[in-house]
């Protein structure tokens, strides 16, 4: 058997161990010759909702699912990202975590990420501290640092309007060994790799330091 169609077989048999298909159904699957195809190496043959209705799944087009071949086997999966934002959140070295809003499941869209600005930072150079932005952005929909984490691991959905600016999560807020309030940031900028600081609560934000937010 060939290396790449062994890869195949392996691969379905793990989806097939997942979905915890009944030995009958596997038979079907047999009966009806997809198994064969798939050691023929037809893949792209394969009916796929035949493939589904045998396994007892809904139509591709009841799931709300894309496809994509993996390995060469078409398997569904869900579409872009969801960041658990309701999970405890990474703590740094010598930080304890003092405040942590959670956000529940965030199935994440660019178009309704927002960088959000207090008033005192719009135009030219002016500031307002973390503290004061936070507070402001106590009714509005921020997010926490499980965001920042989630973009250093997939760096590929960080949104184009963050370039070159140091993002704050205004849900988060961690202290140090003498109790003073500690937030994280985010930075990226073409050709760098993104990265994640720490600043004081305190520290005095410019015009190029948003807290990270939704649009609604």
């Amino acid at each position: 058997m060939k290396k790449h169609v062994l890869k195949q077989v392996c691969r379905l048999l793990s989806l097939i161990e997942e979905k915890d298909i009944p030995p009958e159904q596997l038979e079907a699957l047999n009966d009806v010759g997809l198994f064969s195809m798939l050691l023929d190496a037809n893949v792209d043959q394969i009916d796929k909702e035949k493939f589904r209705e045998v396994c007892g799944l809904k139509p591709l087009s009841e799931t709300g699912f894309d496809e994509k071949v993996v390995t060469g086997i078409h398997v569904q999966i869900v579409s872009g990202h969801v960041i658990d934002s309701d999970t405890d959140p990474f703590v740094p070295e010598g930080l304890t975590l003092k405040s942590h809003k959670k956000g529940g499941q965030i199935h994440w869209e660019q178009a309704n990420y927002k960088s959000w600005f207090h008033p005192k930072q719009e135009g030219g150079f002016c500031t307002v501290s973390a503290r004061e932005l936070f507070k402001w952005m106590e009714d509005k929909p921020g997010y926490n640092v499980n965001v920042l984490d989630y973009w250093l691991a997939h760096p590929e959905i960080i949104p184009e309007e963050c370039k070159d600016k140091w993002t704050y999560f205004p849900n988060t807020v961690y202290s140090d060994s003498q109790d003073k309030p500690i937030i994280r940031c985010f930075y990226y900028s073409d050709g760098g790799q993104p990265r994640s600081d720490t600043d004081s609560l305190d520290y005095y934000l410019d015009q190029h330091c948003p807290a990270a937010g939704s649009v609604k």
